[in-house]
């Protein structure tokens, strides 16, 4: 196998390695560097293999790069996206330890950026949230310590109590005052709030 073309893609930052059998392979400044390749120059096999691992890493990293640009992603994400990608695990470790060696993943920073999200726009409750996180992948001390810096009782209560009095005047129209309490439960419940501020909120709203 011998090198027939080298070119440079400025947008991806890397060099783009023509063989004469048709393999193309990215590769990145250092492996470039490291391995002296040049114009006709024969790649061996054992060259060959470690040219395929880079191309692969630089694979999986754009693919994991492209899922992030949507939103932050934790890291569980990003192994289950690069999973569903085919890639193989040492391929994803390679990616994972890149980006947290460039703070590209902070699980700690996707568990508040998270929580604050939820909390303006959605208005969870703090249970909601911590099962959410958790179907997400994240280490539950990291959840924890996150919902305790954001969240008190006194957020609890109020995003619960703007819920419900949201909802008041309709069902007060359609149920009598032992259905509309327990309607209120329900709701509220459903939405994974405690039964003590739940109690609390029913008896001062009703």
């Amino acid at each position: 196998m011998i090198i027939i073309s080298i070119d440079y893609d400025t947008i991806k930052d890397l060099f783009i390695i023509q063989t004469d059998t048709d393999k193309t392979f990215h590769i990145n400044y250092d492996e470039y560097e490291k391995y002296n390749l040049s114009l006709d120059m024969e790649i061996n096999q054992d060259l060959e293999n470690i040219l395929e691992l880079s191309e692969n890493f630089e694979s999986a990293k754009e693919i994991a790069l492209n899922f992030m640009s949507y939103r932050v992603r934790s890291k569980s994400e990003i192994i289950q996206k690069l999973k569903k990608s085919k890639f193989d695990n040492n391929t994803i470790d390679e990616v994972l330890i890149y980006f947290e060696e460039n703070n590209l993943i902070n699980d700690k920073e996707f568990a508040s950026l998270y929580i604050q999200d939820k909390l303006n726009l959605n208005n969870w409750s703090k249970k909601k949230i911590k099962y959410e996180l958790l179907k997400k992948g994240l280490n539950k001390s990291i959840i924890d310590s996150a919902l305790d810096e954001l969240f008190d009782i006194d957020i609890e209560y109020d995003k619960a109590y703007n819920l419900l009095k949201s909802k008041i005047p309709l069902w007060e129209k359609k149920y009598d005052k032992y259905k509309l309490k327990q309607k209120c439960y329900q709701f509220l419940y459903s939405k994974g709030f405690e039964y003590s501020i739940i109690s609390n909120i029913i008896d001062e709203v009703l």
